[in-house]
């Protein structure tokens, strides 16, 4: 399978990226309270500077009988970010303020896009405003629903308001009072899903020192 085919396949950058920014903006230690608003909850989460987290994902396409299942970590630092999944095949995606990359070390795989393309400018318009704390930026682009649930949990759900121009019909995070994101729903318009579940890492040296390393890596 060509690179291109494999992207398009899996839908990256899209459907990566939205989600783990999705997820990133909510692990802030006592990010959600019941007292809490969306607008106080976008200020917490633009101010944060380095997220470190495991993840595990389960794909269930309407293509395949059978769900796909991979984890692995992700980090974020200003504008750079990193995934790499571990399991079941190897294989990071990178960001940084020029260019995208996506690398498959078993097969020697390599792929990488300009930020500044439009496939990539396209994707960056629906989380921006979710890294910046833009409630009107996110109020144009979707039809928000927050709330705290009477027993603790929060829930945020975000459908594009243009359908047409995104990769997904519906986003759905929870989490529990007090506490970071643990899980993440993205329903796509053909009827497809992926599901994420979090957990945070500490901040840490070493975990500085990991991401410089695979992001060097992705570079080759």
């Amino acid at each position: 399978m060509q690179c291109s085919k494999y992207l398009s396949y899996l839908k990256i950058p899209y459907v990566i990226i939205w989600t783990f920014f999705l997820g990133v903006m909510f692990f802030v230690p006592n990010v959600v309270l019941a007292k809490d608003t969306l607008a106080s909850v976008l200020a917490k989460a633009s101010q944060q500077e380095m997220v470190a987290l495991e993840y595990r994902e389960v794909k269930h396409m309407i293509f395949l009988h059978d769900p796909i299942e991979v984890s692995g970590r992700m980090f974020v630092a200003g504008n750079d970010f990193v995934l790499e999944q571990l399991q079941s095949q190897r294989m990071l995606l990178t960001a940084d303020q020029h260019r995208l990359r996506f690398y498959i070390p078993s097969k020697g795989m390599r792929h990488s896009k300009m930020m500044t393309s439009s496939m990539v400018r396209k994707g960056l318009q629906f989380f921006k405003p979710l890294m910046s704390g833009d409630q009107a930026a996110l109020e144009r682009v979707f039809e928000i629903q927050f709330s705290v649930q009477p027993k603790g949990n929060w829930i945020l759900i975000l459908t594009p308001k243009k359908l047409e121009e995104a990769f997904f019909s519906k986003v759905f995070i929870e989490g529990k009072e007090g506490k970071p994101a643990y899980y993440s729903r993205l329903e796509m318009a053909d009827g497809s899903r992926s599901e994420w579940f979090f957990s945070i890492l500490p901040v840490s040296g070493k975990n500085k020192q990991i991401m410089q390393m695979l992001m060097q890596e992705s570079k080759g």
